[in-house]
C-alpha cells in the first residue's frame, strides 16, 4: 500500500529515465510496462510499436547497428 502511494506522488519530472532495447519483444515489453510506475521509460526496437506496450512508454523505432537511426 505504501509503495502505491509513493508511486502516485512521483511526478513525471521526478522519475529517472530508463532505456529498454528490444521493447517490442515479449520480455522487453513486460519490463517496460512494469517500470512505467517508477520510471520514465523509453523503448527502442526495430519492430513496430506493439499494441500491448503501455501508452506512457516513449517509443523509438530503428536499428541499433544503423548510426543514422541513433542520431535521430
Amino acid at each position: 500500500m505504501a509503495d502505491d502511494n509513493r508511486r502516485r506522488r512521483k511526478s513525471h519530472d521526478d522519475r529517472r529515465v530508463v532505456v529498454i532495447t528490444g521493447a517490442a519483444g515479449r520480455l522487453g515489453r513486460a519490463v517496460a510496462n512494469r517500470l512505467t510506475a517508477d520510471y520514465h521509460v523509453k523503448g527502442f526496437d526495430r519492430s513496430p510499436r506493439p499494441a500491448a506496450l503501455a501508452s506512457t512508454v516513449q517509443y523509438f523505432r530503428g536499428n541499433l547497428t544503423d548510426k543514422s537511426a541513433l542520431d535521430a
